[in-house]
């Protein structure tokens, strides 16, 4: 049976697939990739990321005097996302609101299905595909991460991973990760308080002194998580806290991890405690030229399809930027998912079929330039 892109969609949406525990999106998607004929291979990403199932990669051989172009969208999901119900109201499709609804990203992975459903049935296009789905994208790219890139035949391609229809990425953020262990002393709340130290009054101290939220038109942190505390009588030794900072510049992003560190080394010297401070680039900045070329073959095939391509700078990240670390370059290409994250998630089919005709111009496109 030949399915449609609402097809694709709707089945995959009720797969459970939280990150990583994508295994059974990953079974789906080597058979349904083996059954539109190409090569799959998953790798063993999972074992460094810790979930259950790897990246699945599928090769569509094609004419080998064309470049091969890559197509690329994350498996993975944010919570709560099992047993997700969809519904259709007016064309447009939301969960029940009890889950989120996953658009994100298995809308770019249906738009990319049923474009190969085509090349199958029509052998409409000589570009050679390959098609990377990624795992555990959500909580830190960690598919692309892991993903071998050496193994890969092409070098360029878009990720359809995007917000709107006809947007397009042409700046993302470098994000630094830290982390705190405030260490306080340990004693009976009611007893002999005035001999410990609370690390959760360090804590605030420390937070009260942070800058937070968005800082200019570039930059913006964030503190994520707080742990600590183990019985309302115990004075509270020991805190965690980790947190974020994003910057298109990279000297903000240096100078704002200074001021934490800074931050964390007054409270250290204020209170007479020990602070445990770590921190790690998760990805670099992802910038695009208006001029390269996968930016004008995306406008080329949006124009074709009556849309008008926005070129934006964002605050997030994605497979994109892990894997412009390796050499590959792809595009962030909107897909139209909507209000992502929250369980008023929601996509238009109008949007699906957009993007499934945009990616469909692509190929043509792609194939035009390299015959130039």
């Amino acid at each position: 049976m030949v399915k449609s892109l609402l097809d694709y969609f709707l089945e995959m949406i009720r797969i459970d697939s939280e990150s990583r525990n994508e295994r059974a999106m990953a079974d789906y998607l080597t058979n349904e990739l083996t059954l539109l004929g190409g090569v799959v291979r998953e790798d063993n990403a999972h074992k460094k990321s810790g979930g259950n199932a790897g990246n699945v990669i599928g090769w569509f051989a094609g004419d080998e005097k064309i470049e091969p172009l890559i197509l690329n969208a994350h498996i993975d999901t944010v919570t709560p996302g099992k047993g997700i119900i969809p519904k259709i109201t007016d064309g447009r499709i939301t969960s029940d609101g009890m889950t989120i609804l996953g658009s994100d990203d298995k809308s770019g992975i249906a738009m990319i299905l049923a474009v190969l459903a085509d090349r199958k049935k029509n052998m409409n296009t000589r570009v050679p595909l390959e098609v990377v789905f990624t795992v555990s994208e959500e909580i830190g790219l960690l598919g692309a991460k892991g993903l071998d890139v050496k193994l890969l035949h092409g070098k360029r391609g878009y990720s359809l991973d995007g917000n709107l229809m006809g947007e397009v990425v042409k700046a993302s953020p470098s994000q630094i990760n830290y982390g705190l262990t405030i260490m306080g002393k340990s004693v009976h709340a009611g007893v002999e308080p005035e001999n410990g130290i609370n690390a959760i009054k360090v804590a605030g101290d420390f937070l009260s002194g942070l800058d937070d939220g968005r800082i200019d038109e570039e930059t913006t942190m964030n503190v994520g998580i707080i742990k600590g505390g183990k019985a309302n009588n115990i004075v509270c030794d020991e805190v965690d806290i980790t947190g974020e900072i994003r910057s298109h510049d990279k000297d903000k992003l240096a100078a704002k991890l200074a001021h934490v560190l800074s931050e964390a080394q007054r409270v250290k010297k204020a209170w007479n405690t020990e602070i445990k401070f770590i921190w790690h680039q998760s990805f670099k900045g992802l910038r695009f030229d208006e001029n390269e070329e996968l930016i004008k073959i995306s406008s080329a095939a949006f124009k074709k399809n009556g849309i008008s391509q926005k070129l934006i700078i964002n605050g997030g990240g994605s497979d994109a930027n892990a894997l412009a670390e390796e050499g590959i370059k792809l595009a962030v290409i909107g897909t139209g998912m909507q209000k992502i994250h929250t369980i008023n998630e929601f996509i238009d089919i109008a949007d699906l079929e957009k993007g499934y005709k945009w990616l469909s111009s692509v190929l043509k496109v792609w194939e035009e330039q390299c015959q130039n």
